[in-house]
């Protein structure tokens, strides 16, 4: 009896560790800000097709990423293109500057 008062008192006396908090080493370094590409492929995945959906695409980049990218969309959708060839012919400039850039990561 007395050996399992004793294990009782031992088990009450421990203290519950913390989960480790992250440190400065754990710490995944930042992620580069979705490009204009990747914003123009989220787009698509808003089904139903909304502002909504397609503001919270913009919203993971900077204001100008997103300004590119809408200006792709708008394009593709103005000409109603559905394959390459069509969008490199119709919407080249917009495709063209929505491709040379390149974000930094986030600091």
């Amino acid at each position: 009896m007395t050996r399992w008062l004793w294990g009782l008192a031992m088990l009450a006396a421990c203290e519950v560790k913390q989960p480790l908090a992250p440190s400065y080493f754990h710490a995944q370094p930042p992620q580069p800000y979705p490009s204009c590409q990747d914003t123009v492929a989220c787009y698509p995945q808003c089904d139903p097709p909304s502002e909504e959906c397609m503001t919270a695409c913009d919203q993971r980049t900077k204001p100008e990423t997103a300004a590119g990218a809408r200006a792709v969309e708008s394009c593709l959708r103005e000409a109603r293109c559905h394959d390459e060839a069509c969008a490199q012919s119709t919407c080249g400039p917009q495709l063209a500057a929505c491709t040379s850039v390149r974000e930094p990561v986030p600091r």
